[in-house]
């Protein structure tokens, strides 16, 4: 492989890096505040079963995650790798931001199950290494996937908390929407982060299953039905 090629695949490998990253961001950073968003939404409706609600949000992303991501992974092999990618960005994109302006625990589960159910993009951004690897460089390449999962898991959590009710603890925030929705400033800085990556992956990430194998793919699907 010569260098600018080298060069084109490190960058694709950086920016499925940011991706997984901002994935596990998105599932770690209401961590630190999730019990406090409840307990304030369950005030407004009458809610008394604290535990529970907690329970129903954090788990309605990786649940979501789990039903959708056959779904992703089969679309994957018939229209690429890329456009799905793409679509778990945007989905997170705006799901963050609704989870932050939740007016209610319904809202709040709706938006985490949203962000779950269109993020397919860890199982797909391994189908993505797997297309453009070797089999003596895929377990290299496959622990930057590793890698990004621990980083994401670290940040995530640190931004949910550092970043959480900014309207009581920095006088700039004082008197804007983040009085009233406390938790919007994380979640708009995840949501920011999804856009980077989109743009990145719109300008820099080419598709990396070329189309007669989607087409061979799609033919032994229809042959097994």
């Amino acid at each position: 492989m010569d260098e600018p090629e080298q060069e084109t695949v490190r960058g694709q490998l950086l920016i499925l890096f940011l991706v997984t990253f901002i994935d596990m961001i998105g599932f770690g950073i209401v961590i630190p505040f999730l019990t406090y968003l409840v307990e304030d939404l369950a005030v407004e409706g009458g809610i008394t079963a604290i535990g529970l609600w907690v329970g129903l949000v954090m788990t309605a992303y990786p649940m979501a995650q789990f039903l959708s991501a056959p779904l992703w992974g089969s679309l994957s092999d018939r229209i690429g790798r890329r456009p799905i990618l793409m679509v778990g960005l945007i989905g997170n994109t705006f799901c963050f931001a609704l989870f932050g302006l939740a007016p209610t625990l319904f809202i709040a589960i709706v938006a985490r199950f949203l962000a779950g159910f269109f993020n397919g993009n860890i199982a797909v951004a391994r189908a993505y290494i797997g297309d453009i690897s070797r089999p003596d460089q895929m377990a290299s390449r496959m622990g930057l996937i590793g890698a990004s999962f621990g980083l994401g898991f670290t940040f995530g959590p640190f931004i949910g908390g550092e970043l959480s009710a900014p309207a009581e603890r920095w006088m700039i925030f004082e008197g804007t929407i983040f009085d009233a929705y406390p938790y919007l400033l994380p979640c708009l800085v995840a949501s920011t982060l999804s856009i980077v990556s989109l743009l990145l992956a719109r300008t820099r990430l080419p598709e990396s299953l070329p189309g007669e194998a989607r087409v061979q793919t799609e033919k032994l699907d229809w042959g097994r039905t």
